[in-house]
């Protein structure tokens, strides 16, 4: 696993930060001083700020409506402590100092307005779990988006965010069955992978290294494969009610191998084969069986994570569309994601 916040460093997103207390204070023509450096206007930025930019206000505005939020169970805790994660990960350092200097000075004046009598109004929390709702197919979607056109080592930050972002849609509408509140559900299939935005010539995105996908994605077609036998087998183990289940996704792993075969071929390499059989746990009873779906779940998103930002471009889509649905999968079967699932350790 490796830490959310190396692909902003990566990138270069921080030059913003660095540039910006030498541009302080320039305005209009000055002479410039033997010794002095000439005043630096940068250049407008490139798609991967772009969509950084905005995917940062949207976290930032989603998290500042939550806070408003009456509670319901875990409602909004589980998606409050998932954004500020967001955040950090999204902001540059200049960013994240400014934004920590301004939360200590709220917090004193809260402290001081704490006193006063009065009670501040909360969203009632039917209202806003109906607009978190949209907020997450919002959220989902720009990340997604962002995953098809930006550089290889922003894109599976983007790609694990929007996988995020589809499990918590899919939890927050099942939250809201139980609690038997109506107009919330949870987003439509995202299937447009098309670029959506035009890209500036100015700091063009970055594909990584062409050669560097070979060997994880050979590994991610083996464990298609192996996850496709061992929930076909685990079907036989489970009960009746479940059986069906553990097909459907047998069925999906199986299809999910073939289309990364495609991707290979198209690539040059060599697709992986399904091996007649492969070894499973044992004794594999219903609990074992549970278990290992959550294992081959999780770890077909991480490949599928990985994936998408060493992919070129026109590869992406398989990987992304993987991402998404192994998240989904992943709701009904485990109470916890990281906030950047495949990226972040976080807690599972």
């Amino acid at each position: 696993m490796r830490p959310t916040q190396k692909v902003l460093a990566r990138r270069g997103f921080l030059v913003a930060a660095i540039t910006a207390p030498a541009l302080a204070g320039c305005s209009g023509q000055r002479r410039i001083a033997i010794g002095e450096r000439e005043a630096y206007t940068p250049p407008p930025p490139g798609i991967d700020e772009i969509y950084r930019t905005d995917l940062l206000q949207s976290v930032t505005d989603f998290a500042s409506n939550l806070a408003k939020t009456e509670s319901r169970g875990d409602f909004p805790s589980f998606l409050a402590a998932a954004l500020t994660t967001h955040q950090r990960a999204l902001r540059t350092g200049a960013e994240q100092e400014e934004t920590a200097s301004a939360e200590a000075k709220e917090s004193s004046r809260t402290t001081a307005a704490s006193a006063a009598p009065g009670s501040s109004s909360k969203i009632p929390a039917e209202k806003a779990m109906a607009e978190s709702a949209r907020s997450l197919a919002a959220l989902r979607d720009l990340y997604a988006q962002a995953a098809i056109q930006v550089s290889g080592d922003f894109a599976d930050l983007c790609a694990s965010g929007a996988a995020w972002a589809e499990w918590a849609a899919s939890r927050l509408a099942h939250r809201a069955h139980e609690a038997k509140i109506e107009g919330v559900s949870g987003p439509e299939q995202f299937t447009d992978a098309e670029p959506s935005r035009a890209v500036p010539k100015i700091d063009p995105p970055e594909p990584a290294e062409a050669s560097l996908i070979e060997v994880p994605l050979q590994r991610a077609q083996e464990d298609e494969n192996f996850a496709a036998y061992a929930l076909e087998v685990a079907a036989t183990r489970v009960e009746k009610e479940r059986r069906d289940s553990y097909v459907k996704a047998a069925r999906s792993h199986a299809a999910r191998a073939e289309e990364f075969g495609k991707v290979s071929e198209r690539l040059g390499f060599e697709p992986v084969a399904r091996e007649a059989g492969y070894a499973l746990p044992r004794p594999l009873d219903a609990k074992k069986a549970a278990e290992m779906r959550i294992d081959i779940t999780s770890r077909s998103l991480a490949n599928a994570v990985e994936l998408v930002g060493l992919a070129p471009f026109g590869e992406r889509a398989p990987f992304l569309f993987a991402a998404l649905e192994s998240a989904k999968s992943l709701e009904p079967l485990h109470e916890r994601l990281a906030p950047f699932p495949g990226i972040d350790a976080g807690d599972d």
